[in-house]
């Protein structure tokens, strides 16, 4: 019996070590053209998903993945970041929270990809954890890749 709680429990914090706050960054070569652009959405639209429209938030853009799809050329000023979220992780839960309360600076768009659902993106990016973010240039070429991050400001800080 106490070998299962120890062996439950060790699942357990490998599944929630994931979600880390750790602050990593790399810089990656130009990839293939955007798979934003080209491959169906992996978001559902759903009006909880993002409770704020672009036009409500303080400069720039937070958007859901389809409202990204639907429209990339609304989103071309500035730079673009992509923000890999789960539901079920706290730090994704925080960072979202914080956005959605400051706003974005004016200079950036913010992408929340659904990170359980978005497999191509993942792929594409190699993302293998939730509240990871990736800046991407015109092409969806991937310029900087970093996790820890838990505000808008700090978002803009590591794009800048």
């Amino acid at each position: 019996m106490n070998r299962r709680v120890v062996v439950l429990s060790t699942t357990a914090l490998i599944a929630l070590a994931g979600c880390s706050s750790a602050d990593s960054s790399e810089t990656a070569a130009s990839q293939s053209p955007s798979a934003m652009e080209k491959s169906p959405s992996a978001m559902e639209k759903s009006p909880s998903a993002m409770e704020k429209t672009p036009e409500a938030m303080a400069g720039g853009a937070y958007v859901t993945e389809t409202q990204f799809r639907e429209d990339p050329s609304a989103y071309e000023d500035g730079n673009t970041v992509l923000f890999f979220h789960a539901g079920w992780c706290p730090d994704c839960q925080a960072t979202d929270k914080s956005i959605q309360e400051t706003g974005v600076p004016k200079d950036i768009n913010i992408v929340k990809v659904d990170f359980d659902s978005a497999n191509d993106l993942r792929k594409q990016y190699g993302i293998t954890q939730q509240h990871t973010f990736v800046l991407i240039g015109p092409n969806g070429e991937e310029i900087k890749k970093w996790t820890g991050t838990f505000t808008a400001d700090d978002i803009n800080a590591q794009v800048s």
